[in-house]
């Protein structure tokens, strides 16, 4: 399965015929809620409410799911190393990073993987706050910001 975090809220998930068979689906007779679950399968999380758009092409299957902001939060850390410390106790999920107000605000679904909440300096939970960041604050990264910053700081 090859997955492409589009947004903190959005994911694409390409499925090979193969996997299907191996994973006991039938790429011509795959419902919506089985291929929801190869999905939260492969991202490792709950993906309950979530939207889902399914496309196939030769028995491979594209999916591209989205969750609504109301399911996100916002962790802020003071500094770049408590941020670091923080994503090196988590698993790669989509999220982004941002600076506002010389703070740095990753933006994850919720709930939060356990742990990473000693490390923030607050939790914000509020859907509204993603609008305020997008109009006042920077993104940095988007998508998939816990796996840059592993991948550049935890080699």
């Amino acid at each position: 399965m090859d997955i492409e975090f589009i947004s903190e809220h959005a994911v694409s998930v390409y499925i090979t015929k193969t996997e299907l068979v191996e994973r006991g689906f039938s790429p011509c007779d795959l419902r919506s809620d089985e291929a929801l679950s190869l999905a939260s399968e492969a991202l490792g999380c709950s993906l309950a409410g979530a939207e889902i758009e399914m496309y196939t092409s030769c028995g491979d299957l594209l999916l591209f799911i989205e969750r609504s902001d109301r399911n996100r939060g916002f962790l802020l850390f003071d500094s770049v190393d408590e941020l670091i410390s923080a994503v090196s106790r988590i698993s790669p999920l989509p999220s982004s990073l941002w600076y506002y107000r010389g703070k740095y605000i990753l933006a994850l679904p919720l709930p939060p993987p356990s742990g990473i909440l000693d490390y923030a300096k607050s939790f914000i939970r509020p859907a509204a706050f993603s609008g305020h960041l997008n109009e006042h604050g920077k993104a940095l990264i988007r998508g998939n910001a816990v796996s840059v910053i592993q991948k550049t700081f935890l080699r």
